[in-house]
This record gives C-alpha cells, structure tokens and sequence, in this order.
C-alpha cells in the first residue's frame, strides 16, 4: 500500500475552497474518508473528482444541498 497521498497536480484547491463552505470538522471528515477509499482502492493520487464526491457527502451527511 502506499504511504504518502499526493494530490493531482491540476487539482485546484483554492478554487474547491471558494465552492464549498467547510468547517474544519468538515474538513478533518473528508480528509479521512478520501484517504480511506485510496486505501481500499491501493491509490494514492487525490483527484478532483475523488474530493468533490467526499464534499457532497458531506453535505448530505449534514443535510445541506450542494
């Protein structure tokens, strides 16, 4: 398995920031959900895609739409 995440060089993360209203709670979730299924999915890449579907869970989660 691998022992580092790194993130998709054309993953823009401040344009994610300005999308998404996150707590760090929030934050601290996702983080741990995404690194969880690159485990199960013996990756080690965070794509874009990867971390907007764990935001929307999130969302979800607390009853917020997206």
């Amino acid at each position: 398995f691998p022992t580092q995440v790194s993130f998709d060089p054309a993953l823009d993360l401040p344009l994610i920031s300005q999308q998404y209203d996150l707590t760090g709670a929030n934050i601290i979730n996702i983080v741990q959900r995404v690194c969880l299924e690159l485990l199960s999915r013996e990756e080690s890449v965070v794509f874009s895609e990867l971390l907007v579907e764990h935001i929307q869970k999130e969302y979800q989660k607390e009853g917020r739409l997206t």
